[in-house]
C-alpha cells in the first residue's frame, strides 16, 4: 500500500490538515516513538521527496482551491 502522509494548509480558515492513511500513520507512529525513547531535546524534519526527502508523501488529497500542500514538517520535541 502506498503511503499517505500529507500536511495541507487550508489559507482559507487557517487550518493545517493531516492526512494518513495506515501505512503513513504508521509511520507517524514510528517516528514519535524514536523521540519519545531518547532523553534529550531534538527536532527532525521529515520532508517530500521533492525536497529531498521521503518521510512525506506529496500527492495532495484535498483537492480544493484555497489549499497548499506542505512539503517540510520540522518536530521540536523537548525533554522536561
Amino acid at each position: 500500500m502506498e503511503k499517505v502522509f500529507t500536511l495541507e494548509l487550508d489559507q482559507r480558515d487557517g487550518i493545517l490538515e493531516l492526512h494518513l492513511n495506515k501505512t503513513g500513520a504508521e509511520n507517524l507512529r514510528n517516528i514519535l516513538d524514536k523521540l519519545i525513547s531518547t532523553n534529550e531535546d531534538q527536532h527532525l524534519h521529515l520532508m517530500s521527496p521533492e525536497w529531498g526527502g521521503n518521510e512525506l508523501s506529496s500527492i495532495q488529497q484535498n483537492t480544493s482551491t484555497t489549499i497548499t500542500l506542505l512539503h517540510q514538517l520540522k518536530i521540536m520535541y523537548w525533554v522536561p
